[in-house]
């Protein structure tokens, strides 16, 4: 991806994925991310009965990576592999050092140490003295995969 008269050939390895597309281009094109207050609600207080706008737009605008910043805009990264046809379900979290994926029929998955292993030859899944690593990486996982979820208004409910 690149800006109009941007320089060619550059390359980030930080950490990007596509719910990261629509906030670049809506702030390239000069628009306000439609979640600005929905997200910055999302610290305030929320109390039984209240609801909140639908969060529509996950992801981090990639603006500063494309006009030329090193800085990473994420430390991590959520991916959704589902194939309904087959039933299958997985979640991969990737960070600069881990990819962790989990099948969620099976009750096993993938772990791997990409800065000793960066071809995914080996899977440390079930090495004893990475569990305690493994159930991190997983509970960042169901964290953020539950920030990637949309919101819903609740209902009002009356006694």
């Amino acid at each position: 991806m690149r800006l109009p008269g941007g320089s060619e050939g550059t390359v980030h390895d930080g950490i990007a994925s596509q719910v990261d597309l629509m906030p670049t281009i809506l702030e390239i094109c000069g628009l306000v991310h439609p979640d600005a207050r929905a997200l910055s609600q999302a610290e305030a207080p929320f109390h039984y009965g209240q609801w909140r706008s639908l969060r529509l737009l996950p992801g981090r605008s990639l603006l500063p990576i494309l006009s030329g910043s090193q800085e990473p805009v994420n430390a991590s990264a959520v991916i959704h592999n589902d194939e309904p046809f087959l039933g299958f379900k997985a979640r991969t979290f990737v960070t600069k050092r881990f990819k962790l994926t989990v099948y969620g029929s099976e009750g096993s998955g993938e772990l791997f140490d990409l800065e000793n292993d960066p071809d995914e030859l080996h899977n440390l899944w079930d090495v004893p003295e990475l569990r305690e690593l493994k159930e991190q990486l997983h509970m960042e996982l169901l964290k953020q995969d539950l920030q990637l979820a949309p919101w819903h208004p609740l209902p009002r409910w009356s006694a």
